[in-house]
């Protein structure tokens, strides 16, 4: 009697092995707490600003940078002691690098430090951080992805950096600071930019910006254009902002409208040119007595006592 047949077992259909990468590229606005204390994220960044090596109150060396990703978000990073020379000798102002294996902390670890910008956390610069320059341009958005209301902006540290977006709605002569005898002075305009509320703030627009821009501003002012400055520092004792060497002006910004919270800003627009001047008229009368004010008070004070 012939054995029965062997019934063939077909072998399991194992699927082939899938390579999973660990995404490790961030962006600055995709900094989350569980991102923090981990030296292993990849950024591509732009030295926007970068510090000199200064010693902090607990006697450690610290290089403070501020970095513009793609998206035009900003962060500042840090490296202390002997990495501070180390990254003050690699990094230059104005150039792109890819920053591999660098942190994420909270900003309140840090509490000893004067941060500039508004940010929850801050890039730790580490011994294993590469740092690698690019040998291509990189455009990267002047426009950031969000602006800071005007009511806000003056609840920042005095001397801290932000942004600012709204209607050319004043133009003020050139004037000249420092002025003496023997010196013709520094050359500053004042600018008012307007939102949508009618609130009005002011910006000192300092010499290379105000010859850069200087065949625009009558026009913008006229026709009420939108415009955005980046990287202007804050005066609180003014009340007021002033540009800095990498501050950027960018009139009638093309940009996405939602994202940027520009739909009240151009409802400004909407009022008629006669009142909008009227009510941009009283505000710089308002500030002028401010400011007078406040420069007189300043010097009626005592001078202070030494020893």
């Amino acid at each position: 009697m012939a054995p029965p047949l062997a019934l063939a077992i077909p072998a399991p259909i194992v699927p082939a092995p899938v390579a999973f990468e660990l995404v490790r590229n961030l962006k600055f606005d995709d900094v989350r707490m569980e991102h923090t204390y981990q030296n292993m994220w990849n950024v591509r960044a732009k030295v926007q600003w970068k510090g000199q090596v200064k010693e902090s109150a607990h006697g450690h060396s610290y290089l403070q940078c501020i970095l513009l990703d793609e998206n035009g978000s900003k962060m500042e990073a840090l490296a202390y002691n002997s990495l501070a020379d180390r990254f003050n000798e690699m990094l230059h102002a104005g150039l792109t690098y890819d920053f591999i294996g660098v942190g994420f902390y909270p900003i309140e670890m840090y509490s000893e430090h004067f941060w500039y910008i508004d940010s929850e956390f801050i890039m730790g610069l580490k011994p294993r951080t590469e740092v690698r320059t690019l040998g291509c341009r990189i455009d990267f958005s002047l426009c950031p992805p969000r602006f800071p209301q005007f009511n806000t902006i003056f609840m920042r540290r005095d001397k801290s950096i932000t942004d600012v977006v709204g209607v050319l709605a004043y133009v003020g002569e050139r004037q000249y600071k420092y002025k003496t005898p023997y010196y013709r002075g520094i050359p500053v305009r004042d600018i008012g930019l307007m939102n949508f509320q009618g609130q009005l703030i002011f910006l000192h627009v300092y010499t290379q910006h105000l010859y850069r821009n200087i065949g625009r501003w009558a026009p913008a002012q006229r026709e009420f254009q939108t415009l955005a400055v980046t990287n202007v520092q804050i005066d609180r004792i003014l009340g007021s902002l002033s540009t800095m060497d990498e501050s950027s002006f960018i009139f009638s910004p093309r940009t996405n409208l939602e994202d940027h919270h520009f739909e009240g800003i151009h409802a400004a627009k909407l009022a008629r040119p006669d009142d909008m001047r009227t009510h941009v008229d009283a505000a710089v009368r308002a500030r002028t007595q401010f400011v007078t004010h406040q420069q007189n008070q300043r010097r009626n004070q005592p001078p202070l006592r030494r020893g």
